[in-house]
């Protein structure tokens, strides 16, 4: 994770909403091609991507700065999509 990652995911830890958008806005498509790549349903897509990211703001708090916040939220992605299916 680099070290504005860490910054960002510290201060949406701590409850800064401006770092949870940044944050949102450097994965969002990512995390749709990918959820998308195995549902293959556009609305779905859309809806596990938020489903991902209220998990990621309910538990913020929760979150390991020293582990790798792609790896945290594509998990829980893949999560999202086998309760999905």
């Amino acid at each position: 994770m680099s070290d504005e990652e860490k910054l960002l995911v510290s201060l949406m830890k701590a409850g800064n909403s401006y770092a949870f958008e940044k944050l949102y806005y450097k994965y969002c498509r990512k995390l749709y091609n990918f959820i998308f790549s195995i549902c293959k349903n556009k609305e779905d897509s859309e809806g596990l991507v938020q489903v991902v990211f209220m998990k990621v703001w309910e538990k913020r708090t929760e979150i390991d700065t020293e582990q790798s916040f792609s790896g945290y939220i594509f998990r829980i992605a893949k999560n999202a999509l086998l309760n999905k299916i």
